[in-house]
């Protein structure tokens, strides 16, 4: 009972341990995935953030009191200013209510210009009609760079009011290809993995393939699809999750097998920088993740391993310690019932306290066994069932006392050793005493009234 609560114990404690491990293990994993989303999210946001801005200030610059709209070079320098100090801005378009289009973008390190008379344009007209239904900015659908290039922009409009009335509406676009090469490498203990950014989760909008123009896009297809940028783990991102032994699964991560090797993804969503949400995240190689996940497993398998060898030797310490106290309590039983001719000497022991005890006892028996050669079984019997410890008071009695002569001992005990004459004489003691304890059981009327006791001695 005792190993068993022992067992349990340390049992429950490994579990325990192994729980918190665990839990401890998937929230550093967590942590870590985090840092490396908030690392290609900051890229993000250098990015677009000052784009975002700069369109804000065109805006209220655009609809000051003061500001002629309809100068074509105000415009024109007010835009070419703003883009030569946000390289992150490819293009900037402003369309005028009088359907006038003012552009400016930037090549090469160079500033063009150029304003275009849109009066009769059905897109334009439609572009206003949008712009009217806005009061904040907004980011337009992906376009493809119309400069050539193969190259997707994102598009941030604002439309421009003064004093409820709509002036026009400004646009940025921002060359996506700018993201893939301020990609962050991101790591997770001694794992480097390959980060990627996704546009409304199967189309990809920032990868390390894309820093090279991308064949097949046109203006309906302006971003590669996950499976076309020569990644075949990124390819895999929605397939069936695969298992990880104790990890489970996430809101924010999961496990795909990719031709036999399973790969960790981590991800999470970012709102606020396109049309469409955006995944920013990065995948790795499970197996260069999961150091302290293997550590823990093997720290748990270790603590098991212990725990049935400590087991073992527990059960095997403890047969062997329980073989001698059952000898012991099977001593002690005929003990009880003054059996003592039928108790065998305890044999020693390594144990030093299982030893000491074999040893008393045996001490012990030897001096029972003389004790009752001279002392009748009856009277212990008595003494033990009506003392109850306490003292007997002195009384006076009616005694028989029978003394025994055998003869021709003195001629017999010459011609014997002494062992043998004790030997001799302890058996003409037991006979004695077997006739006197048969005869007790004629006497009961006698030993309902007093006690019978009887004591044999050598004179």
């Amino acid at each position: 009972t005792l190993s068993g609560l022992v067992i349990l114990t340390v049992a429950s404690v490994i579990a325990i341990n192994f729980t918190i491990g665990r839990s401890n293990t998937l929230d550093l994993l967590r942590d870590r995935g985090e840092l490396a989303s908030h690392a290609i999210e900051a890229e993000v946001r250098g990015q677009l953030d000052p784009a975002m801005r700069q369109l804000e200030f065109l805006v209220d610059r655009l609809a000051a009191p003061d500001f002629p709209i309809d100068d074509k070079q105000r415009v024109t320098d007010l835009l070419v200013g703003a883009l030569s100090g946000t390289p992150q801005i490819t293009r900037l378009v402003f369309a005028s209510a009088k359907r006038r289009v003012t552009i400016a973008d930037q090549t090469d390190d160079r500033l063009n210009f150029e304003v275009i008379e849109q009066s009769d344009n059905p897109l334009m007209r439609q572009s206003l009609a949008n712009a009217a239904a806005h009061t904040e900015g907004w980011w337009g659908d992906l376009i493809l760079d119309p400069r050539g290039g193969r190259v997707a922009l994102l598009s941030r409009r604002h439309s421009v009011w003064r004093g409820g009335e709509l002036l026009g509406e400004i646009s940025g676009q921002i060359n996506v290809r700018a993201l893939s090469g301020g990609l962050p490498t991101v790591t997770t203990g001694d794992a480097v993995g390959r980060s990627f950014i996704l546009y409304d989760r199967d189309r990809v909008l920032a990868h390390a393939r894309l820093l090279q123009p991308m064949q097949g896009l046109t203006a309906q297809h302006p971003l590669p699809g996950i499976g076309e940028v020569d990644d075949p783990v990124l390819a895999a991102i929605w397939n069936p999750a695969a298992s990880m032994p104790l990890l489970g699964t996430g809101s924010d991560f999961h496990i795909v097998e990719v031709d036999g090797v399973r790969h960790l993804y981590l991800y999470r969503q970012l709102e606020g920088y396109a049309a469409r949400p955006l995944l920013v995240g990065a995948w790795f190689r499970a197996e260069d993740v999961f150091d302290e996940l293997r550590r823990l497993l093997f720290a748990t398998g270790a603590g098991y391993v212990i725990l049935l060898f400590a087991t073992l030797a527990a059960v095997f310490i403890g047969q062997r310690l329980a073989r001698p106290i059952r000898r012991l309590a099977r001593a002690a039983a005929h003990v009880r019932r003054f059996e003592f001719s039928r108790i065998d000497s305890l044999p020693g022991s390594r144990v030093r306290e299982l030893d000491e005890q074999a040893r008393a006892f045996n001490d012990m028996l030897v001096g029972l066994r003389w004790f009752e050669a001279y002392v009748p079984r009856t009277l212990i019997r008595h003494l033990l069932r009506h003392s109850s410890g306490r003292k007997f008071p002195s009384v006076e009695r009616n005694m028989t006392v029978m003394f025994t002569d055998i003869v021709g001992f003195t001629t017999l005990a010459e011609h014997r050793s002494a062992a043998d004459t004790a030997a001799f004489l302890n058996h003409h003691f037991a006979m004695v005493t077997q006739a006197i304890e048969r005869s007790e059981e004629h006497t009961s009327e006698l030993q309902s009234q007093s006690t019978i006791s009887y004591a044999v001695f050598c004179l």
